[in-house]
């Protein structure tokens, strides 16, 4: 019988012990908000960029599970709509213009030949400079049409002299050189070496522009500055002169 008693106590006191660690738990506060950290969203809306079905553009972001919105550009449906997909940042990879190379000559879809300065990898958005316009462009992939040997105004080593690129013909791919004794030389990219020693000629010194409008856009936080909204900053052009970026597209 002691026996007995001792087990019913300590049968008891543990029963007693669970009681009164639930009135603990019971008393403690629940929170009435569960937070959940969200996703940091790294491609901004309108960015142009490469999926594993091909060229897209981003319409939105889902902070909370980190997935984009993506539209294939190339994906047209019946009622003339892109294809959408949703895929997380590691499915993407910024856009660039096929064969082009950072600090080389390119044409652009405007017809101006210019200096492929930079890629901004969170938009797409390709800055070229226009040192015979003093001019910086802010471009879609789409508006870089192909690679050059040299710009409208690049000095150039020719088998027949010095001379300076005055006009580029997209249509036989053909450079036209003013030699420094008055004739003209057309050329094929192959005929002719790039004089990379008198770069900036008539003291445009685009690489100091260059400086100056990336710095604007890093303080601004990639905002697009004619509507504040978190866009990708395309299709635009800043002038050397005036220093005021305004849109060239519709």
């Amino acid at each position: 019988e002691e026996v007995r008693s001792k087990n019913s106590g300590g049968l008891l006191s543990a029963f007693g012990s669970i009681v009164s660690l639930g009135k603990k738990l019971i008393k403690k506060k629940v929170p009435s908000e569960i937070t959940v950290s969200n996703f940091e969203q790294f491609y901004a809306d309108g960015a142009a960029v490469l999926t594993p079905f091909g060229n897209g553009r981003v319409e939105a972001f889902r902070a909370n599970d980190g997935f984009y919105e993506v539209s294939l550009v190339d994906w047209k449906l019946a009622n003339n709509s892109c294809s959408k997909i949703y895929v997380t940042k590691d499915s993407l990879t910024y856009q660039k213009a096929i064969g082009c190379h950072e600090g080389y000559a390119v044409l652009t879809s405007f017809g101006l030949t210019g200096i492929l300065e930079s890629v901004q990898q969170k938009t797409g958005v390709h800055i070229v400079t226009i040192p015979l316009a003093g001019m910086v462009c802010y471009l879609q992939p789409k508006d870089i049409i192909k690679p050059l040997k040299a710009v409208v105004g690049d000095d150039a080593l020719t088998p027949y002299g010095n001379g300076q690129v005055v006009k580029y013909r997209i249509s036989d791919n053909t450079y036209q050189i003013s030699l420094c004794w008055g004739a003209t030389l057309y050329a094929q990219a192959e005929a002719f070496d790039r004089d990379s020693n008198h770069e900036d000629r008539n003291g445009l010194n685009m690489s100091w522009v260059f400086r100056l409008f990336f710095s604007v856009d890093n303080n601004s936080n990639n905002k697009d500055i004619f509507n504040g909204s978190q866009r990708s900053r395309s299709n635009s052009v800043a002038s050397l002169r005036t220093q005021n970026p305004r849109n060239i597209l519709s």
